[in-house]
């Protein structure tokens, strides 16, 4: 007997199905576009919200308290008051931005910076969704992050990434500095941007470390001055989780 030309034809219909579902389906998984709004809590107790946009190889992670409402786009890139983390996963670069006083500085950085370790049987529940632990040591504190496996992100809050699926939070182990997700969706698009900036307008980081710490020292220096005059003693302490300036961020601070 011949083959039933209709089973033949609808066999090969489902394997030709069959095979671009294997073809796509990776594609479509990794290239899922996610918004997460994070709280961020600092040393003084205050409440800081931020948005990370991220589609597995290029993310935005920038203050919402920048915008007047979620209507409301601020660019990024022509907005000197904004403060904004940029990564492209794909090229291993890290673009942020930080002040020295009124004057925001553009920092250039790696991404290969992490060195995570997995923690097993250590899970946690976050928005409803199972999350696992990890640690990792970054610039002078002990972190711990909560991370989703299955949401195939390697990104997070801030200058955390590179865990094996999205970190819905992550907290220094001296309790100083947390972010936790209180709002995730997905979104319908969010293109891949080619960052670029111009050379003249960035500082490595290690250039930046330098720079803030002579710009830290010569606070000091005019607040001795200062100290000379009136003849009160204090303490000047900075909040900032990267260690840079070990004297003027650790214990009280520096007396002046």
């Amino acid at each position: 007997m011949g083959q039933d030309p209709y089973l033949f034809t609808n066999k090969m219909y489902i394997m030709k199905k069959l095979f671009f579902a294997l073809i796509f389906l990776p594609l479509i998984i990794n290239s899922q576009n996610f918004k997460i709004k994070y709280e961020y809590e600092v040393p003084n107790g205050a409440r800081i919200y931020y948005e990370l946009k991220t589609n597995g190889e290029y993310s935005e992670f920038s203050n919402l308290m920048a915008t007047e409402s979620d209507k409301q786009n601020v660019t990024l890139y022509s907005n000197d008051k904004k403060f904004f983390v940029l990564k492209d996963l794909k090229d291993n670069l890290l673009i942020s931005t930080d002040f020295l006083g009124r004057k925001r500085i553009i920092i250039k950085d790696s991404l290969n910076i992490l060195n995570w370790q997995l923690v097993n049987n250590s899970n946690k529940t976050i928005l409803g969704i199972e999350c696992e632990m990890a640690k990792a040591s970054f610039r002078g504190r002990n972190y711990i992050a909560y991370y989703n496996p299955n949401i195939k992100i390697q990104d997070g809050p801030w200058k955390f990434q590179g865990l094996p699926g999205l970190i819905l939070e992550i907290y220094s182990e001296d309790d100083e500095y947390r972010y936790q997700a209180i709002e995730i969706s997905k979104i319908p698009t969010f293109p891949v941007q080619k960052i670029n900036y111009p050379k003249d307008n960035l500082y490595s980081w290690s250039s930046f470390k330098q720079l803030y710490i002579n710009y830290v020292d010569n606070l000091i220096s005019y607040f001795k001055t200062e100290k000379k005059e009136t003849g009160f003693t204090d303490y000047y302490k900075i909040n900032k989780p990267e260690i840079i300036h070990e004297k003027a961020q650790t214990g009280n601070g520096i007396e002046y």
